[in-house]
């Protein structure tokens, strides 16, 4: 059961503090809508700084990748995950084509817009 939303990325592309034109804020009030937290991280922009990635993680149950930031790359693994998250292994949203077939390889439950079945 998901009870918290982890948003990755507020900016509107990789690797930039620049929030214009990004969907975050809208994913977000939607899932709170819908009655789910919603907890937004991105590493360029300081509001968005804390919690921490790991601390959003660990509370998420789901994760929706918005943004392909590079920190996002170096700092997310499938074991590192499966390390810091409660749910052992939440359902990731991948708007972006971030996710390898690795995290399926390694038990995730990876949904990839634009990618067919």
């Amino acid at each position: 059961m998901v009870n918290a939303v982890g948003i990755l990325g507020a900016s509107y592309k990789a690797n930039v503090g620049d929030e214009r034109e990004s969907p975050a804020l809208q994913v977000a009030q939607m899932i709170s809508q819908m009655g789910y937290r919603a907890i937004i991280h991105d590493p360029y922009i300081e509001r968005y700084s804390t919690p921490s990635l790991s601390e959003v993680v660990s509370c998420a149950d789901m994760l929706v990748l918005l943004t392909d930031h590079e920190a996002y790359r170096r700092e997310l693994s499938p074991a590192t995950v499966n390390q810091l998250s409660k749910t052992n292994r939440p359902l990731i949203l991948d708007t972006r084509g971030f996710f390898d077939r690795t995290w399926d390889i390694s038990g995730f439950s990876v949904r990839r817009l634009g990618v067919g079945s």
